[in-house]
């Protein structure tokens, strides 16, 4: 099987060495259903291709022939991307459609992007495939607008931020976004800065089908800030920037990229209640409506692929994603909750000045501040080290107390746990045994109904969490003795099976410590009561 990997660990690595990250746990299905959206168009015209995009149309102050020129920015896939040897690029005036070329004839572009300068009638672009099995094919029409001014414009800067790196339903977008142009009059001599603060900006967003490229501006949609909605969702978003004309022209578009190449999806927010080698328990806000399905779509090098996994709902909005070991610790890169939703992780991150909510793609790893910790555990008997053997019990994934970890202390009484013990949920139980002694637990109680739960970790030094059981609780064991009446016989066995017909988990019936009650444990006591006859 090849590597995949559900929720990487390494999301927030960056921002772990400036602020420590405090996932916000999500309360299982608090949103209710899964919100119904309309389906988008998937089809592709015959004998076309897609990817064509204006980026920025700008003036410029060259005059020929009667006539204003204007550098048209366009760009789109490499022809070899799509199996082709070259492009060329067609335009209209009026309603011919006329080959874009110089003194050398038609001109070939072999690579992503063209800057044409063409007549102020030009009113479309298209490209045309030349080789490979594409050939002959078009790509979807641009239709553009050319800017008339008496200014001609230079698009000096724009930059935006992360925040935009994730086109979600609810999630404002480009209110970080910066933008600048040069206007010059000719008339005058001078040139003018505007911003994207100007009163002489211009803003317009568009839909954009995915699949046919085709454009719908959004009614109402004309600030430079944008919150997508539910009719957003399946579609990219567009932003246009314009002149007024009477003091800047141009027309500038910024396609929304983000890690879902600029598709509106609706957010689910998650946070795991578990993390363990046999799965993970997920808390989703909102209920999904195919789990099963919605929770195992995995792609690898773009190839779908399904995850080796069993989802079972605990309740709604709550999944057990039990999957083994020796799949699980692999890393999967998931697209989760289908082609319309996606499934996310949401930090609260405080920088020091008030918490941020961030947003990250859906990811089968721990987030920072719930990874793997280190434990230790001193074991003394009257207060000198003594060497015993320790176990760390915590649930599984369906809730029985387990076997985590177990080992021997030293000479000194020590021993670290390095591996396997996460800080996510609510710690486990540590207990530590000797030779002809019963089980002690943290903090030196005799049941696990006293003992206290031990969540690993480092303190302010970065020294693993350390804890002290003394043995001196324990009295003298009756490996069997089950229910405690001084006597291993039939009795201790009938409690190993009920306690295995309630699917509950009692350490004392572990009579062989293998972590878990079983009939191996009913052998067990039935060996010691031949041997004391």
């Amino acid at each position: 099987m090849k590597k995949i990997s559900l929720f990487a660990v390494a999301l927030f690595s960056a921002v772990t060495t400036m602020a420590q990250p405090t996932p916000v746990d999500v309360e299982p299905g608090v949103k209710g259903p899964l919100p119904t959206v309309a389906s988008i168009d998937k089809t592709v015209p015959a004998n076309q291709f897609v990817g064509l995009q204006l980026n920025r149309i700008t003036l410029t102050s060259i005059i020929f022939n009667g006539h204003y020129y204007y550098e048209t920015w366009l760009s789109f896939p490499e022809p070899s991307d799509l199996g082709g040897e070259y492009y060329t690029l067609e335009y209209t005036v009026g309603d011919t459609w006329e080959t874009f070329s110089n003194s050398d004839g038609a001109v070939h572009f072999t690579y992503d992007n063209a800057i044409p300068s063409t007549p102020s009638g030009v009113t479309k672009y298209r490209l045309r495939m030349h080789g490979g099995d594409m050939d002959g094919y078009v790509s979807n029409t641009i239709t553009t607008e050319h800017p008339t001014s008496n200014y001609p414009t230079h698009v000096s800067g724009w930059a935006t931020s992360d925040d935009d790196m994730f086109i979600l339903v609810g999630r404002e977008q480009m209110k970080n976004f910066t933008f600048s142009v040069d206007a010059h009059d000719t008339s005058k001599g001078t040139m003018e800065e505007y911003t994207q603060d100007s009163e002489y900006m211009r803003f317009q967003w568009y839909r954009r089908n995915p699949y046919n490229y085709d454009m719908t501006a959004i009614a109402g949609a004309t600030k430079l800030t944008y919150t997508p909605t539910l009719d957003d969702v399946g579609y990219e978003l567009v932003l246009e920037i314009s002149g007024d004309r009477d003091h800047c022209g141009f027309i500038f578009r910024k396609p929304l990229s983000g890690v879902y190449n600029g598709i509106v999806s609706v957010p689910v927010a998650s946070s795991p209640s578990y993390y363990g080698p046999d799965g993970i328990i997920l808390n989703t806000d909102y209920v999904l409506s195919d789990p099963a399905k919605q929770l195992v779509h995995v792609e690898y090098m773009d190839e779908p692929e399904p995850l080796p996994a069993t989802i079972v709902t605990k309740k709604p909005g709550q999944y057990a994603i039990i999957c083994p070991d020796s799949v699980y610790m692999s890393w999967y890169e998931t697209d989760l909750a289908g082609d319309d939703y996606k499934l996310t992780f949401q930090y609260l991150v405080d920088w020091g000045d008030e918490p941020e909510l961030w947003i990250r793609e859906a990811q089968f790893g721990l987030p920072a501040g719930r990874l793997m910790a280190p434990l230790t555990v001193n074991t003394v008997l009257d207060g000198s080290p003594v060497q015993a053997t320790v176990d760390v019990l915590g649930p599984d994934i369906n809730g029985n107390i387990v076997m985590k970890a177990t080992a021997t202390t030293d000479e000194n009484g020590t021993v670290t746990f390095d591996e396997g013990l996460y800080t996510l949920g609510d710690g486990y139980y540590v207990r530590a045994h000797t030779a002809g002694k019963t089980d002690v637990y943290y903090p030196g109680v005799s049941s696990m109904a006293q003992a206290t739960l031990v969540k690993p970790g480092q303190d302010e030094d970065w020294n693993p969490v350390a804890i002290t059981i003394d043995l001196k609780g324990g009295g003298t064991a009756k490996n069997g003795d089950v229910n405690g009446d001084n006597t291993v016989d039939v009795a201790d066995i009938a409690n190993i099976i009920d306690i295995m017909a309630k699917g509950t988990n009692n350490p004392q019936a572990d009579v062989n410590k293998d972590g878990t009650v079983d009939v191996a444990d009913i052998a067990a006591i039935i060996d010691i009561m031949a041997s004391s006859h």
